[in-house]
């Protein structure tokens, strides 16, 4: 696993992020991607419903609108 130099560029995959999950956790890594998963399925399928979740000293989510982004669409001369 590259953990230095994933952490000197500031990312990090979410491979490692699994995996550092579940070293700190003591948890296999299946179990840790599973509890990922769950987590971040959860989290969206609650925002995607209108709801605001807060996860103390984590971050807060809640939906939100966008105007969307103007397109062109156009035909090839015939």
């Amino acid at each position: 696993m590259s953990t230095s130099r994933t952490l000197e560029t500031n990312r990090v995959s979410k491979r490692e992020f699994v995996q550092r999950f579940a070293r700190r956790g003591g948890i296999s890594v299946q179990a840790a991607q599973t509890a990922y998963t769950a987590m971040i399925d959860e989290l969206l399928d609650l925002v995607g419903r209108g709801n605001t979740v807060t996860l103390t000293n984590f971050g807060k989510f809640y939906p939100q609108t966008h105007k969307g982004h103007r397109c062109l669409l156009y035909t090839s001369p015939s």
